[in-house]
């Protein structure tokens, strides 16, 4: 009875480190990383549209580079700096929501600039959602 106690017991305690350490892992470092895919902003609201789960499997949780046009700038009630990059459909954009430590090497970015961004893609709504994103040069 004892060994199938201290069994139990080992198990619960690995699982319990596996837990914390699950929760408490680093973020990924967007800034000096590869992005994995690169990608227009009109293909990238497109391949949502047209195939979701395709769209999905594809991008969601993959660094990507977006390559497109400024439509708006604005700040989220964070504070945070959140880009969003035209389409061809009015009801959808890309929307980059920049990295708090991109603030401080920002430079202003205005409506109808071409610009290069990478970040986490988490999905779709009515727009592709970025997060954690870095311009690049």
């Amino acid at each position: 009875m004892k060994k199938v106690l201290l069994a139990i017991l080992a198990v619960g305690v690995l699982a319990a480190g596996g837990i914390y350490m699950y929760i408490n892992k680093g973020h990924r470092d967007v800034a000096d990383a590869e992005p994995e895919l690169v990608v227009q902003a009109q293909e990238l609201i497109k391949a949502f549209e047209t195939d979701e789960q395709g769209a999905n499997a594809k991008y969601v949780g993959k660094l990507i580079e977006i390559n497109g046009v400024v439509g708006t700038v604005d700040s989220a009630q964070d504070g945070s700096t959140i880009i969003l990059l035209e389409s061809d459909n009015p009801m959808s954009t890309v929307m980059c929501q920049l990295d708090p430590i991109q603030k401080e090497k920002e430079k202003p970015v205005q409506s109808g600039q071409k610009i290069r961004i990478k970040g986490l893609c988490s999905g779709f709504t009515t727009d592709v959602v970025i997060d954690r994103c870095h311009i690049m040069e």
